[in-house]
C-alpha cells in the first residue's frame, strides 16, 4: 500500500527536475555575446578532444549548441519520465503528462531568449527540445519495462 504524499525518492527527483529547469532557463537568460563565448569555450574544449575534420565530430561540433539543446532536454524528459513513473495515473498519461511539461518548459525558455539582447528565440528549437525530452522518456520507459520484466522473472 503507497503513503499519500510525496515520497522522498519523489522528492529527490522533483528536485532534480527543478534544478534542471533553472539549469535551462538560466542559460536563456544570458546575453547573445555570453552565450557566445560560453559556446566558444566549449568548442575549444571539444576540438582538442576530437578530431572534428572526421563525421559524426564534424557534425558535432558545427552543432554544438542544437546538441546541447537535444542533450539537456533528453535529461529533463528522462527525470520527468523518471518521476512520473511512480504516479498513480495511466502510463500513457504519464508520459504525455511528462512531455508536456518537456515542451511546456522548452516553450518558455524560447520566449526568455526573445527577451534577452543579442539572442533570438526559435521555434525549431522547441521542437529540437521535444525530441531530446521523448528520448529521454523512451529511455525511462525501456529501462522501467526491463526492470518489471526481470522481476517478473
Amino acid at each position: 500500500m503507497k503513503k499519500k504524499g510525496l515520497t522522498v525518492w519523489q522528492g529527490i527527483l522533483a528536485a532534480f527536475v527543478l534544478l534542471t529547469v533553472l539549469f535551462i532557463w538560466s542559460n536563456s537568460l544570458k546575453t547573445g555575446t555570453a552565450s557566445g563565448a560560453q559556446s566558444g569555450y566549449f568548442k575549444d574544449i571539444f576540438r582538442q578532444m576530437f578530431d572534428i575534420t572526421k563525421e559524426p565530430f564534424q557534425f558535432l561540433y558545427n552543432n554544438l549548441r542544437k546538441v546541447a539543446h537535444f542533450a539537456e532536454f533528453a535529461l529533463l524528459g528522462a527525470e520527468t519520465a523518471a518521476l512520473a513513473t511512480s504516479c498513480r495515473t495511466r502510463r500513457l498519461w504519464r508520459g504525455v503528462a511528462g512531455l508536456a511539461f518537456c515542451v511546456t518548459v522548452a516553450a518558455i525558455d524560447e520566449g526568455i531568449q526573445l527577451l534577452v539582447p543579442g539572442r533570438a528565440g526559435a521555434l525549431v528549437d522547441v521542437g529540437i527540445d521535444a525530441a531530446g525530452a521523448l528520448l529521454g522518456t523512451l529511455c525511462v520507459a525501456c529501462l522501467v519495462g526491463l526492470v518489471r520484466l526481470f522481476k517478473k522473472k
